[in-house]
């Protein structure tokens, strides 16, 4: 493993040199979201600044963060300011003509940047920039810090009446959902063949209220099962891709947020319970196979860890889309109904957490 990375880093430094000023800009992020130094982070995203400090959508922006933030301490509406100037940021990025042309025909890059890409196809792309700069900015945990607060300005306020949205989750195995995937947050239809698979279905989060699809989840019965010295199974569920449209999320408090993954997961139960098999979250060390956003990913991930019934598998096996499949097989068994067939309340079902927690909420 060092050797390899050695060798790579050794490849970069011989061609870096030769490199025109645009494909240091990309490289300098791609190697900074490899790290975790704050100094790397603090000097990425000043390149990042820099490269856009022309254009009035952003200077004004930061402008007025420089006179109105305090170091030591900041507001909602600051907070709310500074992920407003980095959406903003990311969306520059995305849409640079400059980078859109270099990408069609720059084969340099591809070689000596592609095994620190964090995103799933392994090349520098629009996509790979997008998550690159939102992990050097640190986008999740200044999301997660917005959801905080959204929830406890939200429990201030005295209003008379709330405003809800009916929503409703359920299984399909359509043609359409092949195509559908992008209005839940992944793209299926550059795969549409995946729908076919046995055992295959794609979980949707509908907002009945606007009706639109606002959500998606894949659920997947694997054959090949998983082992480990405290449990085993010889098939089992594979449940990922827990993706809500982004602008549906980022307007969600923490609380709003568990109580979409735990909709997801009661769903999930209800077919653990009746397949009588269990579930495992797949890819915990891997950047977008449990969620597209790093911050639902968390969410997701801190909430099963922190239960006393879950297990940890490296070996769960019989599952891959976008990603090989070594890369789901480090995983989470977070659901189990087996030894508890003839259970009638499936509240009293130890790794059922969702049939428990979700009557907190009503």
């Amino acid at each position: 493993m060092l050797n390899n990375k050695k060798r790579y880093y050794a490849q970069i430094i011989k061609d870096f040199d030769s490199l025109n000023d645009l494909q240091k800009f990309i490289v300098n992020l791609v190697l900074a979201s490899s790290h975790s130094a704050d100094n790397i982070f603090s000097f990425a995203t000043t390149l990042l600044l820099q490269r856009y400090s022309y254009m009035e959508s952003i200077t004004s922006r930061l402008d007025f963060l420089k006179d109105d933030m305090s170091v030591d301490v900041i507001s909602y509406q600051q907070l709310q300011n500074l992920l407003n100037l980095l959406d903003t940021l990311f969306l520059e990025l995305r849409e640079d003509n400059e980078i859109a042309v270099l990408l069609k025909t720059d084969t340099v890059l591809q070689k000596i940047l592609k095994p620190y890409i964090i995103t799933k196809k392994k090349q520098i792309t629009a996509d790979a920039l997008d998550a690159t700069a939102k992990k050097i900015t640190a986008y999740a945990s200044l999301q997660a810090e917005r959801a905080k607060w959204q929830g406890i300005l939200v429990n201030l306020e005295e209003k008379d009446e709330r405003y809800y949205h009916d929503m409703e989750i359920y299984t399909s195995k359509t043609f359409m959902d092949s195509y559908y995937g992008d209005m839940g947050g992944i793209c299926l239809s550059s795969q549409p063949q995946q729908i076919l698979r046995p055992g295959f279905y794609v979980q949707r989060l509908s907002d009945l209220t606007d009706k639109q699809i606002i959500g998606m989840s894949i659920l997947y019965m694997s054959k090949e099962g998983f082992s480990s010295d405290k449990t085993r199974a010889r098939s089992c569920w594979h449940v990922t891709a827990f993706n809500p449209l982004f602008s549906f999320l980022r307007n969600c408090t923490a609380e709003q947020a568990l109580f979409v993954y735990l909709q997801f997961r009661l769903n999930i139960e209800k077919v653990a319970l009746k397949t009588k098999l269990p579930v495992v979250l797949p890819g915990i060390r891997k950047y977008g196979i449990i969620s597209n956003s790093v911050y639902f990913d968390n969410l997701i991930l801190g909430y099963e860890l922190s239960k006393p019934t879950v297990i940890k598998v490296r070996n769960a096996k019989g599952f891959s889309i976008s990603y090989q499949e070594w890369n789901f097989s480090r995983a989470l068994v977070i659901i189990d109904p087996r030894g508890y067939e003839n259970v009638k309340n499936p509240s009293d079902i130890p790794t059922f957490y969702a049939h428990r927690e979700l009557t907190a909420f009503y």
